[in-house]
């Protein structure tokens, strides 16, 4: 019996050759969109950003390779079957409209020379502010996240738009922790 094989030398190229074929927008986040923002952090896992209505098409795209599903409690998980060295996937679900102004303003890079979209780099720091504000034991690694976005992109402790995002999200506190770490 032939071993099985994946088509698809990894899933940058599957998602950029297959999911337009069937129309699936999707926004790259997590660990791999920081590196576009100049941070470099080791990562387990690809998180993507879909609308939430797409689910089934990509679902039934990654089973045909080789990908199972599991719920995590805030992500769908889908873990190689095969080639266990592949990464494991997180799809964080949004409605069309979100995924639609995220899309638009986020950046194009190149990723194992398929196009992707990240999220603008506010909107980056957003999903972090997001991510802690649903897991407080995220904290920790976040925070620093966003600090090195900071840092990196060259935005001021005090900037008003990031402020004014940690107000919207309701984590003011969080936003105080940023300013007292970064006088540090």
């Amino acid at each position: 019996m032939k071993p099985l094989e994946m088509k698809f030398s990894n899933i940058f190229e599957l998602m950029g050759q297959e999911f337009p074929k069937k129309k699936i927008p999707f926004l790259l986040i997590g660990g791999f969109a920081l590196h576009f923002y100049g941070i470099n952090r080791q990562t387990f896992n690809v998180d993507f950003m879909i609308h939430d209505k797409q689910f089934e098409a990509v679902k039934t795209i990654l089973e045909q390779e080789y990908y199972c599903e599991y719920k995590d409690s805030l992500f769908y998980r889908f873990q190689p079957k095969i080639n266990k060295e592949n990464l494991s996937l997180n799809f964080l679900f949004v409605d069309k409209k979100t995924l639609r102004g995220l899309l638009e303003k986020g950046k194009k890079v190149i990723l194992s020379n398929q196009e992707v979209v990240v999220p603008h780099l506010l909107h980056l720091i957003a999903l972090k502010i997001h991510a802690i504000q649903q897991n407080s034991k995220r904290e920790y690694k976040d925070l620093l996240d966003i600090m090195e976005l900071m840092r990196k992109n060259k935005l001021a402790p005090d900037h008003k738009e990031v402020r004014a995002l940690f107000e919207k999200y309701g984590k003011p506190a969080l936003f105080k922790k940023v300013l007292l770490l970064w006088e540090k």
